[in-house]
């Protein structure tokens, strides 16, 4: 939104800072505030001033040769100037004006003819310049005496903040030497105490430490060579039960030899007895067989001999199936022996798996006897050994009478250590307490010091 100026005529600008420049293509009859309706030509001016570039839309009368001056409200006057120059094309379209921009990349001296002929920019006048001039050298002082005040205050508040910070670190640095000087006089009497405490501790975990372990010793001792004695009774029963079950398996072992063989004989007798008797029958076979033959023969020779040879025959017939059947039972007798005789061999096989089942475990019996044989040897080596720990566990208490009396004579050097150290401790006390002191001069000096420098920096403010 664009408002009128009726204080600006014309628009006043060097010719370096005029940015940019609009003008309308062709007149357009309007009617503006206070006047009546007449064709006007439209100008848009960007024009440098100071930090910031402010827009004018100008409407130059034909009639009167005069210009109005329209300016952004200053309630909507947006910050960036791209914006302002947009609102001001904006405006100029809504009156019915078609802007175009005047090019002014050209020479200097070009730039100005073509700014000369824009009829609403004038140069600067001496006055306002001087006026421009005055100002800015007054915003300028202003600008450093408000500068040397600012810094003034600051260099104020950083020696104050100095002075402070100075003082909360001496104080701070007393503070921290004190503490570290309690802390470490402290931790001195601690690790003394602490070490006479290890010390005296440890002492009588020793001695507890080497009365468990000679009664755990004893213990010990006493329990393997029961146990020995337990393992050699044992060992012993093993072995007469190992034996006397190795005898007892050899002796079922021959008689189930005896037995299998037996059978063996059985089956191989009843087997050859089937196969004489399958020879018997196939040879009565054979010769009924013939004499059938012979009876048909006779028969075909005589009708009465036909008949009693067709009884024959019958008989024959009769004799032959009840060969049959017997040779049938034969077989099936020789199968059955078959059977037999295989199933004899496979638990004759079976058997002797067991036999050899029973060597292997009579064999672990002997080399278990031999084991506990050698375990009740080793219960010798033990108590033999134990016999020996005995020995030097007397050696052992002399050993100990004797660090006893170190230890006592290592307390009485300890206790001379800690008094030289009570003296050493007083000492650097004493030398802290002077440390202190020498601080607080220093912190005097250096008080007395600022406050000098804050009546000069006063003075010096009053001087300005």
């Amino acid at each position: 939104m664009f408002v009128l100026d009726t204080s600006l005529e014309f628009i006043e600008a060097a010719e370096s800072d005029v940015v940019e420049v609009y003008q309308s293509t062709s007149a357009v009859a309007i009617t503006t505030e206070g006047l009546k309706e007449q064709p006007c030509d439209a100008c848009i001016c960007a024009v440098r001033e100071d930090d910031a570039v402010n827009v004018y839309v100008a409407l130059l009368l034909k009639s009167s040769r005069k210009a109005r001056i329209f300016i952004p409200s200053r309630q909507e006057e947006p910050a960036d100037y791209q914006l302002r120059l947009d609102g001001a094309l904006d405006y100029a379209k809504s009156l019915g004006f078609a802007m175009e921009r005047v090019n002014l990349n050209y020479s200097v001296a070009l730039r100005e003819v073509v700014l000369r002929g824009i009829r609403v920019l004038r140069p600067v006048s001496a006055a306002r310049l001087a006026a421009k001039q005055q100002a800015a050298a007054e915003t300028a002082a202003a600008q450093q005496a408000e500068a040397e005040r600012a810094e003034a205050g600051r260099l104020k508040a950083d020696r104050e903040r100095r002075a402070a910070e100075d003082a909360a670190w001496i104080k701070a640095e007393q503070e921290r030497l004190e503490t570290e000087e309690e802390a470490r006089i402290k931790a001195e009497q601690e690790r003394l105490r602490a070490e006479e405490e290890t010390r005296v501790k440890a002492e009588q975990e020793r001695l507890a430490a080497e009365e468990a372990a000679r009664i755990r010793f004893e213990e010990e001792r006493r329990g393997a060579i029961a146990e020995a004695e337990t393992r050699a009774e044992e060992a012993v029963r093993a072995a007469k039960i190992a034996a006397r079950e190795r005898l007892d398996a050899e002796r079922i072992a021959a008689e189930k030899a005896a037995f299998f063989e037996r059978l063996h004989e059985k089956a191989v007798e009843e087997r050859r007895t089937a196969e004489e008797l399958i020879a018997a029958l196939a040879e009565a076979e054979r010769c009924a067989a013939e004499n059938a033959a012979e009876l048909r023969d006779l028969a075909d020779t005589t009708g009465a001999d036909r008949v009693a040879a067709d009884k024959a025959v019958a008989e024959m017939a009769e004799e032959e199936r009840l060969a049959a059947e017997k040779a049938a039972a034969a077989q099936k007798a020789g199968e059955a022996a078959t059977a037999e005789r295989m199933a004899a061999e496979e638990l004759l096989r079976t058997k002797t798996e067991e036999e050899k089942i029973a060597v292997a475990k009579a064999a672990e019996e002997k080399a278990a006897a031999e084991k506990t044989a050698a375990n009740r040897i080793a219960g010798e080596e033990v108590a033999a050994l134990i016999a020996e720990a005995e020995k030097s566990n007397g050696e052992k208490y002399a050993e100990a009478e004797k660090a006893v009396k170190a230890a006592a004579a290592e307390r009485l050097a300890a206790e001379e250590l800690l008094r030289y150290k009570e003296e050493e401790l007083k000492a650097a006390a004493e030398s802290a307490e002077a440390g202190r002191a020498a601080i607080e001069r220093m912190i005097r000096e250096k008080v007395a010091a600022e406050t000098a420098a804050t009546e000069k920096a006063k003075a010096a403010e009053r001087a300005l």
